[in-house]
């Protein structure tokens, strides 16, 4: 624990020595310091306990120094050398004031001050805090000469405080004499090592001093170029070695310029020049090119220096050249070799292929960047190591590993596909080219292995495997369920193939009934009877009409086990146009057996099995209805012919004492007429009208059947429409003059015969009613206009009253059976409501269209349009 304390109060270091040096002194400050200001406030506890207030300043003194300790240690130096010195001044100052200004016990501190400054802060800092203090005391005199603070004489003090105040002074002094003695020693030692370094350099000079000749020597023997310029640049000295390289005699070349030796333009950046070294006083390297005498040009490495003579004059510069030919050519071949290399190291680097080079021992020797890629080892990792070990490789038998060493040494080259591992265990496939290289005897030398990884190939050729048997298997399963209709059969086929398909364990189908209840129709596994698997899953999947996929049944909170070890289940519901008609439930006890694809696979499935149980439910519904249609055919025949025997009793049974009484009215009447008042009269009106219009319905019925017994004969006679029209017309004439309605036909064009093919009488039939109709809902003095015009290939034949109308809301009920307009104008017009019934049925018969249009209380418009037939 001692030597953890003294490790922390040790004075830091930095990388300055000269803040080192002020470090140590700043350090033993502030930790005497801390020292004897807890010793005084023991001391204060101990023997004075009543002054609380001067435990109070040195605590709060402590703590204050603490801080600028921990600020020491953290390096904040200057900021700790100048907070300590004002806090320091600040604290002297408060005491002097505080015990008797100039002349008080506390005013020599200011000179402990000064000390501390001019060890912390140096000479200077001891000056202006020298001046600081000055000032200090002349503003206390004034202060005390004003009588502003109280002074106390020096045994008012407490004397524990006497004695606090002389530690301290004791505690200074005694710190800057070892600082004073420690300076002293380190100057003295510092004399004494720089006085031994000057004799033992001394004696170096002494030994290594030789003569000039020797020197000469020297310089003449150098395998290298010596010339030595003056100060303008003007050669001086040259060695035999200058001589014979640039072949001019030593005489020629001394008194030349440097520069004329030198073949450069005059921008040349390397051009030497003696003036720039002379100013500049620089040491130069540069490669320059000297010209020889015979032209050759000689490139040389220059090595440059000034000379200085006694007084440090620059004297001249020395010159030290080596012919580089040889070098730059070796440079220039080594450049080209190394282009040529790092352009294959790129081509090599830029294929996606890994190619690997080993010795024939399989120890790595080079690993391209694809290498890294597709193995995930960095070149570092692997160069001098086993390719095999590095790169575990897997092949189609134990033996293949002999075999390939054997085919590419006989061959000198081998191909398949392999599956190797990368970096982390996990496998892939490589389609693996190896190649055998071999040296200038012809001997193997090492192999180059290219590899291109076909993982991705592989899972695609796996998928689109299984892919194409899935969709032959639900190919097979369309043809299966498309060639039944039975719904068991196609339950069943469904089933298997959901197993098959998604590898379950067990499943079931449940299909809903006609109690709007779900019950299970097959089952696979051993499922309970009793009760129904998965009850509140398949509840949910019913109410949301939803699939789903449950990868742990643990974690969901309805499953209730049916099957031991189930792990994962599926239900998918069977869902026709919007309608669920079931669901298919599938379970697993392995973990991995089902995927998001299979429940995918599964969903397909099941589309295409709900549609065929739809098709097949509605074949049995057809079938039951069919049956039913059957039996309801057999009635409605029996029906049939009653209705014919009802028409055939109309039309004889009915009609004919119509006429009878029709006809005996008649004689009555002739033989009575005079006899009768005006109300018998009015009886005898009232009969004949109700005979008429027992004749009418009788007669409608009995055209209505003739039309309905031939609607599908097809039409071959021409009928003449224009000829049918004033038929019509005329036959409706008198009544109209009886009516006092104005009754009109026109033909447009005139003169144009409009034929069609249809029934004559029917035709004829149709035109009746609808003028017949416009007549009798047309009051007194209104007009009936009946056209007939062609439209192309149309013939129009309209009937236009301005009688009662049609209210727009019983429109819809015209052209019913049995239907009449209930208006006030027409409550009392006699009619059955079949007129217009027969009328569209004709129309229709001959593939025409009815024309309507009606304003009530303004007018009507009847009529048809019929194609025109065409000319042979």
């Amino acid at each position: 624990m001692l030597q953890r304390l003294l490790e922390y109060i040790a004075p830091p270091q930095f990388d300055d020595e000269e803040k080192n040096q002020g470090a140590i002194i700043l350090n033993a400050i502030l930790l005497l310091t801390i020292t004897v200001l807890t010793i005084a406030v023991l001391m204060i506890i101990v023997f004075v306990p009543n002054l609380d207030y001067s435990i109070f300043i040195y605590v709060m003194s402590i703590l204050t120094v603490c801080i600028f300790y921990l600020l020491f240690r953290r390096g904040y130096v200057q900021i700790v050398r100048y907070g300590l010195i004002a806090t320091f001044w600040a604290l002297i100052t408060a005491a002097v004031m505080i015990n008797g200004g100039l002349g008080g016990p506390v005013f020599n501190a200011y000179l402990t001050l000064i000390i501390l400054a001019a060890l912390i802060l140096g000479p200077r800092g001891g000056i202006v805090v020298a001046a600081l203090n000055g000032v200090s005391a002349v503003v206390l005199f004034l202060l005390g000469e004003a009588d502003i603070f109280i002074t106390p004489s020096r045994q008012a003090l407490e004397p524990i405080h006497i004695l606090i105040i002389n530690m301290s002074y004791f505690t200074i002094g005694a710190l800057f004499l070892y600082v004073a003695m420690h300076t002293l020693r380190r100057n003295y030692q510092q004399i004494r090592q720089s006085e031994a370094s000057l004799r033992q350099a001394l004696a170096d000079l002494q030994a290594t001093t030789v003569s000039k000749d020797y020197v000469n020597n020297i310089i003449q023997s150098m395998s290298n170029m010596l010339i030595v310029l003056d100060r303008n640049g003007i050669i001086r000295t040259v060695n035999q070695r200058t001589v014979d390289v640039l072949g001019y005699s030593e005489d020629e070349l001394v008194g030349k310029l440097y520069n004329a030796l030198l073949a450069f333009e005059e921008d040349d950046p390397d051009r030497m020049s003696a003036t720039i070294l002379r100013r500049t006083q620089l040491v130069r390297n540069v490669e320059q090119i000297y010209q020889a005498r015979d032209g050759r040009k000689i490139p040389v490495s220059v090595s440059s220096s000034v000379m200085y003579n006694t007084d440090q004059q620059v004297e001249g510069i020395v010159c030290v050249a080596q012919d580089i030919t040889d070098i730059r050519e070796a440079e220039r071949q080594r450049q080209r070799v190394q282009a040529q290399l790092e352009y294959q190291a790129s081509l090599l680097d830029a294929v996606s292929d890994a190619i690997i080079a080993t010795k024939m021992d399989m120890t790595i020797t080079s690993w391209n960047k694809a290498a890294e890629h597709v193995y995930g080892y960095k070149a570092e990792e692997v160069l001098g190591k086993n390719l095999m070990e590095i790169v575990p490789t897997r092949f189609d038998r134990a033996s293949q590993d002999n075999l390939i060493k054997e085919q590419y040494i006989e061959r000198g080259h081998w191909q398949n596909e392999v599956i190797q591992q990368r970096k982390g265990g996990k496998e892939i496939n490589i389609l693996s080219s190896i190649a055998l290289l071999k040296d200038e005897q012809g001997r193997p030398a090492g192999t180059v292995t290219i590899n291109h990884d076909i993982t991705k190939r592989k899972q695609a050729e796996i998928a689109l495997r299984k892919r194409a048997e899935e969709l032959a298997t639900l190919r097979q399963v369309d043809i299966e369920i498309g060639s039944t209709l039975e719904v068991n059969e196609v339950v069943k086929i469904g089933l298997d193939a959901a197993l098959e398909l998604s590898g379950a364990d067990a499943g079931f189908v449940m299909l809903s009934g006609d109690d709007q209840q779900y019950h299970i129709v097959l089952r696979r596994g051993q499922y309970p009877t009793e009760q129904i698997p998965h009850y509140q899953i398949i509840k949910r999947v019913i109410q949301q009409q939803f699939p789903e996929f449950i990868t742990d049944v643990r974690q969901d909170k309805d499953y209730v086990p049916c099957l031991p070890d189930t792990v994962s289940l599926m239900i998918i519901p069977l869902i026709y146009q919007e309608r669920m008609i079931g669901l298919i439930c599938l379970e697993t006890h392995q973990v991995d057996c089902f995927n998001d694809d299979i429940f995918g696979l599964m969903q397909i499935l099941a589309a295409r099995v709900a549609i065929a149980l739809d098709n097949a439910r509605l074949y049995e519904m057809l079938q039951k209805q069919l049956i039913e249609l059957q039996k309801l055919y057999i009635q409605v025949s029996k029906l049939e012919e009653l209705k014919t025997d009802m028409i055939r009793l109309a039309s004889h049974d009915l009609r004919n004492p119509v006429g009878i009484a029709k006809g005996n009215l008649a004689l009555l009447r002739k033989d009575v007429e005079d006899l009768l008042d005006s109300e018998q009269r009015d009886f005898i009106v009232q009969i004949e009208k109700a005979l008429d219009r027992m004749n009418d319905i009788a007669t409608n019925i009995l055209s209505l059947e003739r039309i309905h017994n031939t609607v599908d004969q097809d039409f071959t006679d021409s009928v003449d429409l224009p000829k049918l029209m004033q038929q019509a017309v005329s036959q409706y004439q008198s009544s109209a003059d009886h009516a006092g309605i104005q009754l009109t036909y026109q033909i447009l064009p005139s003169h144009e015969p409009i034929h069609v093919l249809g029934d004559k009488s029917e035709l004829y039939e149709a035109m009746a009613n609808l003028i017949n109709n416009a007549i009798k809902y047309t009051p007194s003095g209104g007009q009936v206009v009946v056209t007939l015009k062609q439209n192309g290939s149309k013939a129009a034949f309209t009937v236009e009253d301005n009688g009662y109308g049609v209210p727009k809301e019983q429109q819809s009920l015209l052209f019913q059976p049995l239907s009449r307009i209930n208006t006030p104008e027409t409550r009392d017009i006699e009619g059955v409501g079949l007129g217009l019934h027969l009328v569209r049925n004709i129309i229709e018969r001959h593939r025409g269209k009815i024309i309507f249009h009606s304003v009530y209380r303004q007018g009507s418009t009847f009529g048809f349009e019929l194609p025109i037939q065409p000319e042979v």
